[in-house]
């Protein structure tokens, strides 16, 4: 007999009898009879490239860290160079032990139950209620391992900040500001943790337009914060030149994400060349919007 709802089903006991029916455990599915069976599906290209952006996303925040930073450090550019190296390399030590702590635990390789739908993330609201009397509780991870996964990311990339980051900073600890990408990074990853808590679903299937449009915000937001207003302003200084460097690879990242989430055959390589054209396009238009010609 089927189980009611969506993400209910039946655990195959030791003796081949069928348990009553309710969450399957971590790591199965529902499938066919309502019965649970492991899960053994490889992530999808979309998988990784969902993953890569959560690591991106911490990446970013102590960018915007040494952003906020940089006015009051200018004596030292070698801790911004040490501090964006070692941010990169938390990230991605985090990102190599989160996966060798998922089944198949030790290895890089996941397996997966896979995403079908917006609810598969949001199973908790979709608890069972048969003839209205009794609620069936059948909350489980049906996207497993991409919920977890990412909360234990986090957690190590906070683990690895505290650990590694230090190391370094103490060698510049006669300018108080260098802190501040430290302090700026561990009150930023908990806010990801509860967006990612809440919004997740909806993240995993917008994340490719997101981050195409938040870089465009962020390169309007660091030209403009600059005065760039032409190539001599931007390649003079090589800080500037790095920044759109970053959000141009940032632009391919999005593009590519487009591309495989469209699952439609396109010229990856033309499509990449565009990655410099929401710069070029501030650089051309920025003479003509600039208020003090208007003034």
């Amino acid at each position: 007999m089927a189980c009611p709802g969506t993400y209910c089903g039946r655990v195959r006991l030791d003796d081949g009898i069928l348990g009553e029916c309710g969450a399957c455990p971590r790591g199965q599915t529902v499938g066919n009879e309502s019965i649970c069976f492991d899960c053994n599906k490889e992530l999808t290209t979309y998988d990784w490239l969902y993953l890569g952006t959560i690591v991106l996303s911490t990446i970013v925040v102590h960018v915007l860290g040494l952003r906020a930073a940089a006015s009051k450090v200018t004596q030292t550019k070698l801790f911004l160079v040490l501090s964006l190296v070692s941010a990169t390399l938390e990230s991605l030590l985090s990102a190599i032990i989160a996966l060798l702590l998922f089944d198949p635990v030790g290895k890089l390789n996941l397996r997966s139950c896979g995403v079908n739908r917006l609810s598969d993330w949001y199973t908790i609201f979709l608890n069972p209620r048969p003839r209205y009397t009794e609620t069936i509780h059948c909350a489980q991870e049906a996207v497993y391992p991409l919920y977890t996964l990412v909360f234990a990311y986090y957690g190590l990339a906070l683990v690895t900040l505290l650990l590694f980051r230090p190391i370094f900073t103490w060698k510049f600890r006669r300018y108080k500001s260098c802190r501040v990408p430290v302090y700026f990074e561990m009150y930023s990853i908990p806010v990801l943790v509860i967006v990612h808590a809440g919004l997740a679903g909806l993240l995993y299937f917008a994340f490719p337009y997101l981050t195409l449009l938040g870089t465009t915000f962020w390169t309007v937001h660091f030209m403009n914060s600059r005065r760039i207003e032409g190539l001599k302003q931007l390649f003079t200084n090589s800080g500037n030149v790095c920044m759109i460097l970053l959000h141009c690879c940032m632009y391919c990242y999005g593009i590519g994400t487009c591309l495989v989430s469209s699952e439609q055959p396109a010229p990856f390589l033309a499509f990449l060349l565009l990655a410099p054209v929401p710069a070029a396009f501030y650089l051309l238009t920025s003479p003509f919007t600039d208020p003090v010609h208007y003034v």
